[in-house]
């Protein structure tokens, strides 16, 4: 059964308190320490968003420990590497004097000598040696798939990332994969025959380009 409203106003007692100076400390400390325009829940950087801010290895570095020189040394610098794995940003592909340009554009196949370069700089990442880099020849492709039909008109840097699968002291199979931004750029599988100018008797390519025989 429903009581009839009162016609008394009920009053509500607003009691004043001190705040306690460590509670209100301890929580204006805690705004302070998010980084301004951050929401309180926001999900944190990820490790390659946090490396792109302090490159392992600078553009100098990897044209003096991989084989292409020039404007054919391709990438910005190293963001991340381990024994298996290498991140690499690179922002040579918005140039207009890029070397692999053909007809006022930049195919995504680029994107495969990218990734290639990539992999030599893990090459010499992981070996530690300061000694004149050895050349390698990608030997296969396999499973390649583009997202894009050409690099030059996107806007972001590229990530270039390979992951050592397989492999012996010649021989080892990466997959790579190539973005921008949120875009897949390229992705697929490579061999890569190391120190292939003694195996072979073959010189340094000039240009720096990766000869390579595509798979299935």
């Amino acid at each position: 059964m429903l009581k009839p409203p009162s016609d008394t106003p009920k009053v509500v007692a607003h009691t004043a308190t001190t705040p306690d100076p460590a509670s209100t400390s301890a929580k204006e400390s805690a705004i302070v320490s998010l980084p301004a325009g951050t929401s309180r829940h926001a999900p944190p950087e990820s490790p390659a968003q946090t490396a792109k801010s302090c490159p392992v290895f600078d553009h100098t570095w990897i044209a003096r420990h991989i084989p292409h020189q020039g404007t054919m040394c391709l990438l910005d610098h190293v963001v991340d590497y381990d024994a298996n794995h290498i991140v690499c940003v690179a922002t040579s592909h918005r140039r207009p004097d890029h070397p692999l340009r053909h007809r006022d554009r930049l195919s995504a196949v680029v994107a495969i000598e990218y990734a290639a370069q990539a992999m030599a700089a893990h090459g010499a990442a992981i070996a530690g040696r300061d000694s004149p880099p050895t050349v390698g020849f990608l030997t296969a492709i396999r499973g390649v798939r583009f997202g894009v039909d050409r690099l030059d008109t996107l806007v972001d840097a590229l990530d270039c990332e390979a992951t050592r699968l397989s492999g012996d002291a010649r021989n080892i199979l990466y997959a790579f994969k190539v973005g921008a931004g949120d875009t897949l750029v390229a992705e697929g599988r490579a061999t890569v025959m190391l120190d292939a100018d003694d195996s072979l008797g073959l010189a340094p390519p000039d240009a720096g380009s990766l000869p390579l025989r595509k798979e299935d």
